[in-house]
């Protein structure tokens, strides 16, 4: 057909209205090759909502992928990311999606959906209200290093536990810190401290890979210092989805 041709995402748009997106899933590769990042997302949308085993039946030779997702927050708009990225790899996700904000149970009980999930790659998605969230009120800079503490020993008996327990790889990221916390402390040397305290915990966290070959740590500062927008204001009140 001829919208089959035009190799751009609205393609994959014409290709569900016409009922086609399963039979014809192998040209999606191609088809979201130079998709931009509006129509990937629009097109990830789409493809989330395929039947994966259908699919796969369609196309025994598909390539396909496992992913669990878990983290802290909301997190309903990665799976339609992952769905685009890997496609226009010639990947196709098979998703889980664990409930909000269990990743410590996820991670911590072996009898648990994510790791009877088998995935081959595991998700979990941090922020800074992972510690924020914890703080207590009024709050100081002492209170954030002792929270920090506490998570970043949780994420190594986590990592710990991922290891010896699943076949995959654990990937974690590193904590951005927003403006509005440190516009919190009224002093700059307190603002000073919390941010030295805050990139040693990343720090930390980074440095988890070399006692555990299991995990993988996405460093989120260099995409914060190209300007990415870690986070929507609006999405963070409403949707506790605390990273964009």
């Amino acid at each position: 057909m001829a919208t089959a041709e035009t190799g751009s995402a609205a393609s994959v748009v014409a290709l569900h209205r016409d009922g086609r997106l399963v039979t014809d899933y192998p040209q999606v590769r191609r088809l979201l090759a130079d998709a931009d990042p509006d129509e990937l997302a629009r097109a990830g949308r789409l493809l989330a909502r395929l039947d994966t085993d259908e699919v796969l039946r369609a196309h025994p030779a598909q390539a396909a992928v496992s992913v669990a997702v878990t983290g802290h927050g909301t997190l309903s708009s990665l799976t339609p990311a992952l769905t685009a990225e890997l496609a226009r790899h010639g990947l196709l996700l098979r998703p889980y999606t664990a409930d909000f904000d269990s990743w410590v149970f996820e991670l911590s009980d072996p009898g648990s959906g994510l790791y009877a999930a088998d995935a081959d790659l595991a998700c979990c998605v941090l922020d800074a209200e992972t510690v924020l969230g914890e703080l207590p009120l009024p709050w100081r800079p002492e209170d954030v290093e002792r929270v920090l503490a506490e998570k970043t020993a949780l994420l190594d008996r986590l990592a710990a536990r991922y290891g010896a327990t699943a076949r995959g790889t654990l990937v974690l990221n590193t904590l951005p810190l927003p403006k509005r916390a440190l516009a919190q402390l009224v002093d700059h040397r307190s603002r000073a401290r919390m941010s030295a305290l805050w990139h040693e915990a990343n720090a930390r966290i980074l440095r988890l890979t070399s006692d555990h070959p299991a995990l993988v740590v996405l460093d989120l500062d260099p995409l914060a210092g190209e300007g990415i927008a870690v986070g929507e204001p609006r999405l963070h009140a409403y949707a506790k989805a605390y990273l964009s």
